[in-house]
C-alpha cells in the first residue's frame, strides 16, 4: 500500500524506509502493550488510534522534507486499514 501511495503522491522511495521502521516499532507495541488493557472493547480503538498517530507522526519527524504531516496521516491510515 505505501509503494502506491508513493508514487501517486510523488514521495521519493527513500521514505520507505520510515514507514518499515515506523511498523517494526509499532507492531510489537500494538500486538503486546494493548492487550494488557483488561477491557476488550477498548484494545481494538485504542490500537488502532495508537498505530495511525505513531507511524504518521514518525514517517513526517524521520522525512520532513519529502512528506507532508498530511500525506504521512493519510499514509497511516490506509495502511492501517
Amino acid at each position: 500500500m505505501a509503494i502506491i501511495f508513493f508514487s501517486f503522491a510523488k514521495i521519493p522511495n527513500k521514505a520507505l524506509l520510515y514507514v518499515l521502521l515506523a511498523n517494526l516499532i509499532s507492531l510489537p507495541i500494538v500486538w503486546f502493550g494493548f492487550t494488557l488493557i483488561k477491557v476488550m472493547q477498548l484494545v481494538i480503538p485504542l490500537a488502532e488510534i495508537f498505530a495511525v498517530v505513531f507511524e504518521a507522526y514518525f514517517i513526517f519527524l524521520l522525512s520532513r522534507k519529502s512528506i507532508t504531516l498530511k500525506k504521512a496521516f493519510i499514509l497511516s491510515v490506509l495502511m492501517n486499514a
